[in-house]
């Protein structure tokens, strides 16, 4: 397992959900959407919406619990932030900014 992805069998709720929400929205990327109809369209926009601002949440709390089990130790990191600013397993950096 390369340093930053997800453990190969996550067992903890955020980690399950956050991989299976990764691979669900993977799968949408080639998605069509010409059949949506105005509501749908309109649901969905208000949805994402509210998903992106829980998404925001979880993630500066997921962020200080890292920092407290001290993430990246292992590879000399001095902190979380610069922990997700390495390089990650596809050569980009952990977290897109």
């Amino acid at each position: 397992m390369s340093e930053g992805e997800l453990t190969p069998d996550p067992r903890h709720r955020v980690a399950v959900t956050t991989a299976w929400l990764r691979a669900e929205v993977d799968g949408l990327g080639d998605a069509s959407l010409w059949s949506m109809t105005a509501d749908e369209a309109a649901s969905t926009l208000v949805e994402l919406t509210r998903l992106r601002a829980q998404v925001g949440e979880l993630e500066p709390r997921v962020a200080r619990h890292a920092e407290t089990v001290e993430v990246g130790t292992s590879t000399g990191a001095t902190s979380t932030a610069s922990w997700t600013r390495l390089p990650g397993p596809d050569d980009g950096d952990r977290v897109l900014t």
